[in-house]
């Protein structure tokens, strides 16, 4: 029988796995313990990278969707009008009716006028403008004032007790998208009559949280039977808090109402723009300089750069 010269470049051998076996077992418990928590944690980050991107995916494609079909019936029914009404005024003028002509035109300027407001209220929602210009709190009353005009039976509480300088810039498009998509899903599935929102800065967290009164549900069972076509809105909201390195918190029973609440460490004004990522524990306690507290959540936020040199306790 013709024996095979095994190289020390060969993988997947039965050789092999005997020698990385013995050289395991000669490894310290500690080290490989972390070992395997480590490569734990990355197997579920790139499983998480695969239904996050599967779901933007289906987010964009479902934005897409919406703004086509605001601008299809809003917007574009306007434009058709005004088409409509220009091609009536030009024969108006060929035929010398010039009172026929006045009346076209004074219609057409209202027209235009409603266009107008449709392509502000269009823009407002792909990004509002009020957010960098005047900023979070200026938006977020806004965002109130069209709600209650929609909404004009609904009850809505607000406690905005921060200053525009307490926020951080880049976490004021989470807050204000967060905000946006909560109220909206009280004010379909709810069924309440009152919506309370609260922005507020204790024990340093800027603490944010959107409650209802309403119908509630069974969170176990929706989770359950959730798909990429299903809770596409409740996902966006934890990814959207969990990204800008935030605590998110979803609480729900029948009959009891909703709450949607949102917790981010202060930060100094100079440490406002570094990168705030989530991260498993064990994959940060692999990057860590000393051992990480006990008491902190399996998932939590760190800034990507600075966590080698975490003061980890």
């Amino acid at each position: 029988m013709k024996r095979q010269r095994v190289g020390s470049n060969v993988v997947g051998g039965p050789l092999n796995e005997a020698t990385e076996s013995r050289a395991a077992g000669n490894q310290p418990r500690g080290d490989m313990s972390n070992r395997v928590a480590t490569e734990e944690a990355l197997r579920a980050a790139r499983a998480q990278m695969w239904r996050l991107s599967a779901q933007h995916l289906s987010i964009q494609e479902g934005e897409r969707r919406r703004i086509a079909a605001e601008l299809h019936d809003g917007l574009g029914q306007v434009l058709s009008l005004v088409k409509l009404n220009i091609e009536e005024a030009a024969s108006s003028v060929d035929a010398g009716a010039i009172a026929k002509t006045k009346n076209t035109l004074e219609r057409l300027s209202s027209q235009v006028k409603t266009a107008l407001g449709e392509l502000r209220r269009i823009a407002m929602n792909l990004r509002p403008s009020t957010l960098d210009d005047l900023g979070i709190v200026a938006t977020l009353s806004w965002c109130f004032r069209e709600f209650e005009a929609a909404y004009p039976n609904m009850k809505f509480e607000r406690d905005i007790s921060v200053d525009e300088a307490d926020v951080p810039e880049p976490l004021k498009i989470s807050i204000f998208r967060i905000v946006q998509e909560a109220t909206s899903n009280a004010l379909k599935h709810a069924k309440g009559e009152r919506i309370t929102v609260s922005l507020t800065i204790s024990e340093g967290f800027l603490n944010l949280a959107i409650e209802d009164n309403g119908r509630g549900f069974d969170t176990g069972r929706a989770a359950e039977q959730r798909d990429f076509k299903h809770g596409i809105g409740l996902q966006s909201m934890r990814e959207r808090a969990e990204l800008s390195g935030g605590s998110y918190e979803f609480q729900s029973s029948p009959g009891q109402g909703t709450r949607v609440s949102v917790k981010w460490l202060r930060v100094e004004a100079s440490e406002r723009d570094c990168p705030i990522i989530p991260v498993k524990q064990a994959l940060a306690q692999s990057m860590c300089r000393s051992a990480l507290s006990s008491d902190l959540p399996e998932d939590f936020s760190v800034c990507l750069t600075c966590v080698r040199s975490l003061e980890c306790h």
